[in-house]
């Protein structure tokens, strides 16, 4: 990746950190960790620390340091408690796959990303290293998975009122991802 795509890259992240919360923790800290990884596979450091992370923690830093220093917390409902919520399982399934908010769009993306994922098996971290689009989109859908069931967040899945916009990211992440990976780059 050439050093002004790495910069645009970078600018794009940091205004979704700017933009919500969730720019923060699911574009921004996904993103540094795929620059930083392939800044330590591929020793381009430099390049990646100097058009890429750099800028962007720059550039995204004020607004959660300005949030702290007014005494606001940095998720949208505050901190709430953690634990597991087993009784979201079947409604993140039934979101997902069986209501027609994504259709046939989130079985199309489990259905390629298994067979894919099962066919670089035994070259899984390089694979997904090799494809950051992939790699970051699998990261959003963990995270957004952990947080829907191990915090209060639990009531959006429940009450179906953000699940299905939350797992827009990944969705549209994965896809492109899998796009690249199928139909060549």
């Amino acid at each position: 990746m050439c050093s002004s795509d790495l910069l645009l890259s970078a600018l794009l992240v940091a205004a979704a950190a700017w933009t919500k919360y969730e720019g923060l923790y699911f574009g921004l800290l996904p993103w540094l960790l795929i620059v930083l990884y392939n800044a330590w596979q591929k020793i381009t450091w430099k390049q990646n620390t100097l058009s890429g992370a750099l800028p962007a923690i720059a550039l995204a830093a004020p607004w959660p340091l300005y949030t702290l220093m007014r005494g606001l917390p940095l998720s949208p409902h505050g901190s709430g408690s953690i634990g597991f919520h087993p009784e979201a399982l079947p409604h993140i399934f039934e979101q997902l796959f069986a209501l027609g908010t994504f259709g046939l769009h989130w079985w199309a993306i489990a259905i390629m990303l298994s067979m894919l994922l099962w066919q670089e098996r035994k070259r899984l971290t390089g694979f997904l290293a090799q494809n950051p689009l992939l790699l970051w989109g699998v990261l959003a859908l963990v995270l957004l998975l952990g947080v829907y069931l191990c915090t209060e967040e639990v009531r959006g899945v429940l009450k179906r009122d953000n699940f299905s916009r939350a797992m827009l990211l990944p969705a549209l992440l994965l896809t492109m991802g899998l796009t690249r990976v199928c139909c060549g780059k």
